[in-house]
């Protein structure tokens, strides 16, 4: 199985904020992180794994906000 790295908030120039750790993903998902956005200004990132369906796909975050979440995947152990 696919091992991923797993953060809740990485801050850009920071590093990862809160919630550091390694997971193991379930069988359909990949590695992934999640820039999140508002505008072009990258507010943080996320990463942990993801359904295959959500690899490249960018997303608003809430129908209210201007926040945009886009997904990067991969496919090698501690890639992301």
């Amino acid at each position: 199985a696919l091992q991923c790295k797993v953060c809740k908030y990485k801050i850009p120039y920071f590093g990862c904020f809160h919630g550091a750790n390694e997971t193991t993903c379930e069988r359909r998902e990949k590695c992934a992180v999640i820039k999140t956005s508002l505008g072009k200004v990258t507010l943080y990132y996320q990463q942990g794994c993801t359904s295959a369906l959500n690899c490249g796909r960018e997303r608003a975050s809430d129908a209210e906000s201007r926040l945009t979440s886009r997904y990067s995947c991969c496919e090698t152990d501690l890639c992301n």
